[in-house]
């Protein structure tokens, strides 16, 4: 069996920024994920504002010299798309635990136009967001994930549609796969020492049958 490593492999490495971010705050997350506490519970200085951008969703601008980081939000999408806002926040975050300011001495997200960093802010807040590990568990449908995660239907749509890219979900497979394997290995040994032995029992009570001089108890 080919076994597909994922340590290298980068939507890998940002599932799991996201993941170990979660467990380490102690996040719940067979429920909603609060992104407001997430923020306030990590040790990055990180506020944000609800503002009027005139449709734009947010951004974030980061403070270089003391090391802050504040996003701010569109005051009428707010109102209007929770959920939209909700993601913009994980989105941002995304830029931060991942370094794109640093790594791109960037002040502000709306300069971050590299298509490649992008995307890596829109996996961890997939991840982030919608859990691959307790939705693959609970076998989730899109409704299901929409419910429970109170995310766009969109959003929940293309978690089950692109799922199979999944690097978290690829390794859950590989693991069960190889899991499966292992016992139907298992219970195929156990049967074939169970027949054998059945058989080894089966022939000393009829030799001890046919032998005259024994007596049963």
């Amino acid at each position: 069996m080919y076994w597909e490593r994922f340590e290298n492999n980068r939507d890998y490495q940002i599932r799991n920024k996201a993941i170990k971010l979660l467990e380490m705050l102690k996040i719940d997350t067979s429920s909603a994920i609060d992104i407001s506490k997430v923020i306030k519970l990590m040790k990055e200085d990180i506020t944000w504002k609800i503002v009027d951008l005139d449709g734009l969703p947010g951004f974030t601008c980061y403070n270089r010299k003391k090391n802050k980081y504040k996003i701010f939000l569109d005051e009428e999408t707010s109102e209007r798309c929770l959920e939209r806002i909700i993601f913009t926040m994980a989105h941002e975050l995304g830029h931060i635990v991942l370094g794109h300011f640093n790594a791109g001495k960037y002040d502000d997200s709306t300069c971050i136009t590299n298509r490649r960093l992008e995307e890596e802010a829109n996996i961890f807040a997939d991840e982030l967001l919608m859990p691959t590990s307790h939705i693959i568990n609970k076998n989730m449908t899109p409704e299901q994930i929409c419910k429970t995660y109170l995310v766009s239907e969109s959003a929940a749509r293309n978690k089950i549609k692109y799922i199979q890219r999944n690097t978290i979900y690829r390794e859950t497979k590989q693991i069960t796969s190889l899991i499966s394997r292992y016992i139907d290995s298992y219970e195929a040994s156990y049967r074939r020492k169970l027949n054998a032995y059945n058989e080894r029992v089966l022939n000393d009570y009829l030799e001890k049958w046919l032998d005259p001089e024994y007596v049963f108890w």
